[in-house]
């Protein structure tokens, strides 16, 4: 279970089952009011399908949406990044790059989004800034809203390789 709330300005997740407290911005922030109890283990497929289709089109509006005030939103599409990786038959992984102008610290500024067809599955790993700048760390949030930290992220062409590690992992869902 988690709680959110606002404090000075700053948007607080508090993750009872671990007890571990994040700092969201905005659109991730606002992004909770629509899931129910648990994050879905089964990744809408037609968010996917939309990611796909519209790439940084689709990240704009969807990160525009969250902002009460439109006037006040300060992205383009050019500011995001969206890669689409079809490694096999069965497994879909986008890497979205959000954009870091007026990003906070802690935050996270690329996600990987792991889309399995076979077993309907999805999972959401985070590439987060952390105080010191050049260290980032590796995250994931599971169905539970847990987020489970895998330590430090590889340098950026790593990245990958290491989700894709944690993901053949027997057990890791």
């Amino acid at each position: 279970m988690i709680h959110k709330y606002t404090l000075n300005g700053f948007h607080i997740v508090l993750d009872t089952n671990s007890g571990a407290v994040h700092v969201f911005d905005d659109a991730p922030y606002d992004m909770l009011d629509y899931l129910e109890d648990e994050v879905p283990q089964q990744a809408p497929k037609q968010m996917m399908d939309d990611l796909c289709e519209k790439k940084e089109e689709y990240m704009d509006q969807f990160f525009e949406e969250c902002y009460q005030q439109k006037r006040m939103y300060p992205y383009l599409p050019e500011d995001f990044s969206v890669m689409v990786m079809d490694l096999s038959d069965s497994l879909l992984i986008v890497r979205v790059d959000l954009p870091v102008r007026d990003m906070g610290v802690p935050s996270c500024f690329r996600v990987y989004f792991a889309w399995n067809d076979e077993t309907q599955e999805g999972r959401y790993f985070t590439i987060e800034r952390t105080q010191d700048p050049g260290k980032h760390l590796l995250g994931e949030f599971k169905k539970d809203w847990k987020h489970v930290d895998y330590g430090e992220a590889p340098a950026e062409g790593a990245e990958l390789q290491r989700v894709l590690d944690i993901i053949r992992q027997p057990g890791e869902n």
